[in-house]
């Protein structure tokens, strides 16, 4: 008798139908990279996509290297409005909704769902999700914790971006948080001073992320371009200029174990995506299918000097050859990925 009570939702469910798939990245902040990959794989399995995420990240140019399809739709929705949206409505007609990170902030079992509806889930984590994992959780490539088993789809498709050539100065990029536990750029700080000793000068390095890196030394200065945070459109602008990409991996730092047992990294979608090769430490090499073929690799963080030279003085055909291996790889796990996914959904 108090229905009048009842406050009135301001944003209307999302139009679906049986041909629809929903994607919500319920992170306000992080692991949006990975939403224009998994759309990319809904529609070449025939879904229609509709995204739920922040507004902001649209705003950004998540997208801006997508293409326009017919078949996408961005809802501009808050976090709370999509948590009661699915809550309240559920996922409406759609087929089912792919949740791109785990979220304490709704309990999925609470969705109401019809017969046949499915709701996917991917971890970036599996340490920190272990409680909610089960075999049908997607992870972004094989992990090592505990005997867990999940399905691997990697999403690393921004759009349709075309090979560059090399670069005369080299262009060497970083991206994330400028922290130890993510990337460790003390080795690069010392690359670096050995290189411009050496009187190999011919290279810069972008800087794309928060943090900073103070206290770089004045004679080395001029080879960094620190960019800070940066909205996805001009992020993407950067990425199609680098020549190679820097992890900054440490295989004697404890906190970056996370990237080859439990854990993820949104820069691997980024070499993949858009088929820069990367300068990587050898320890994390093989789980993302990264050889002497289509990387640089080098042993520790003492070598990262020797494969950035290798890479500066690298000639266009060499640099366009290692290009072509990991394009093939990107485009093998690509397949791989898809089936993966088709075999999930059902």
């Amino acid at each position: 008798m108090f229905d009048f009570l009842k406050r009135k939702q301001p944003y209307p469910p999302p139009e679906t139908d049986r041909d629809t798939f929903l994607v919500w990245e319920p992170c306000s902040r992080n692991h949006a990279e990975v939403v224009p990959g998994f759309t990319k794989y809904l529609l070449d399995l025939g879904y229609r996509v509709s995204i739920l995420i922040t507004p902001e990240r649209i705003d950004e140019g998540l997208f801006s290297r997508f293409g326009k399809n017919e078949n996408v739709r961005l809802n501009r929705l808050p976090q709370k409005a999509i948590r009661a949206l699915l809550l309240e409505n559920g996922i409406g007609n759609a087929k089912g909704i792919l949740i791109t990170t785990m979220t304490g902030k709704i309990d999925t079992g609470k969705i109401p769902l019809a017969q046949g509806q499915k709701i996917l889930r991917v971890s970036h984590d599996v340490k920190e999700d272990a409680a909610a994992i089960d075999e049908k959780t997607i992870t972004l490539h094989r992990v090592d914790y505990n005997g867990l088993k999940t399905v691997i789809v990697n999403p690393h498709y921004f759009g349709d971006i075309a090979p560059a050539a090399k670069n005369s100065v080299v262009d060497f990029i970083t991206v994330g948080a400028l922290r130890g536990k993510r990337r460790n750029t003390a080795p690069l700080v010392r690359a670096v001073r050995k290189l411009v000793d050496a009187n190999i000068r011919n290279f810069r390095i972008t800087v794309v992320g928060k943090g900073g890196m103070r206290n770089l030394p004045r004679e080395i200065k001029p080879y960094f371009n620190i960019r800070g945070r940066l909205d996805f459109s001009e992020l993407y602008d950067h990425l199609g200029r680098a020549d190679f990409y820097l992890p900054l991996l440490d295989p004697e730092n404890p906190d970056h174990e996370r990237y080859i047992t439990t854990g993820t990294s949104g820069s691997f979608q980024l070499i993949y995506g858009f088929r820069k090769p990367p300068l990587i430490a050898a320890k994390f090499a093989p789980l993302r299918g990264l050889n002497r073929r289509n990387s640089l690799v080098y042993e520790d963080g003492s070598r990262l000097a020797d494969a950035m030279a290798t890479a500066i003085c690298m000639t266009p055909r060499e640099y366009a050859a290692m290009q072509k291996e990991l394009d093939e790889y990107a485009q093998e796990l690509y397949r791989e990925s898809l089936a993966n996914l088709a075999g999930s959904i059902g």
